[in-house]
């Protein structure tokens, strides 16, 4: 093994697929892990360590952390990502969370710290976004992802390690959410049922979870620092993303756009700039949508 990268929710959809692509990277991530963590997405992963941890700063954690020589912490752990709870109040305990996250990696003697953002935090701009856009966010999850951002980097340049901060747009893939809108309508159609959806008028950036942790790590692994946009510079609107999806399947059943309204603060157009992204490390979306569909649509018949 040549790394070892602490993560934070390494049992999530992102964290998961971040963990397998470490190992294929031939490194070792060392899982921070809740009592009660759905491991589910980690069933089928070998070759990573991991702890059940109640409290980030416990002395035996970082005893035990520090003897393992990590190089870097990533923090992908986050609690209400779910659209329903982006209002609620379990979005709280997430900024002393990160801030916390960055302390333990700053005393088992990581010096780089990466964690994850969301598109959320720019609010709802309705137009292309980059790293130096106002920040507006309209959701109780975006102002904590806004906050956390700020005050973990700051807290990073302080204890003298680098730090970065990754806004992601919508990612897909396998493993992931049912309702979240791709997994949604794939499961629904299978089901040989009529998904119920907006108008679908909304214009969307999607990029794959291979593509989008591949992303991530080559962001850790780099010297450079301070906020990124990860997405696929190539939004699509919704009713395309469901007629591709209609014809990989080739699916005669019809979707039923209009039946669900836009909600009151819907963002019909999200599209991040990626041009500081493809400078600094010189990454680049390599799985073209129609593919990454067809490949997840095969997922779904096979599980």
């Amino acid at each position: 093994m040549n790394k070892k990268i602490i993560i934070t929710g390494g049992n999530g959809f992102i964290g998961s697929h971040l963990v397998k692509e470490i190992i294929q990277n031939k490194s070792q991530p060392i899982l921070l892990l809740r009592k009660k963590s759905d491991l589910r997405r980690l069933k089928d992963i070998k070759g990573f360590k991991s702890f059940v941890v109640s409290n980030y700063l416990d002395n035996e954690l970082i005893m035990k952390l520090k003897n393992l020589n990590a190089s870097s912490f990533i923090h992908c752990a986050w609690s209400g990502v779910l659209a329903k709870d982006r209002n609620n109040a379990i979005q709280r305990d997430n900024l002393k969370l990160t801030l916390e996250s960055v302390k333990l990696a700053n005393k088992v003697g990581c010096r780089r710290w990466t964690g994850l953002g969301s598109h959320a935090e720019y609010g709802n701009p309705n137009r292309k976004t980059n790293e130096l856009d106002d920040t507006k966010p309209t959701t109780l999850y975006g102002k904590l992802k806004l906050k956390s951002c700020k005050q973990s980097l700051t807290l990073c340049k302080r204890l003298g390690m680098r730090g970065s901060w990754i806004r992601i747009y919508d990612t897909y893939g396998p493993n992931d959410n049912e309702s979240w809108l791709i997994p949604y309508v794939i499961t629904t159609l299978l089901k040989n049922k009529r998904p119920k959806l907006t108008s679908g008028e909304q214009f969307w950036d999607f990029l794959h979870i291979k593509d989008a942790v591949k992303a991530i790590i080559k962001i850790n692994d780099s010297d450079n620092t301070g906020i990124y946009n990860l997405g696929s510079d190539q939004p699509k609107k919704l009713k395309d993303i469901v007629s591709i999806i209609c014809k990989e399947m080739n699916s005669k059943i019809k979707p039923t756009f209009g039946k669900l309204p836009y909600r009151n603060d819907q963002i019909m157009r999200l599209h991040p700039d990626i041009a500081k992204i493809k400078k600094d490390i010189g990454w680049h979306p390599n799985i073209n949508f129609r593919s990454g569909i067809k490949n997840l649509i095969n997922y779904y018949n096979e599980n």
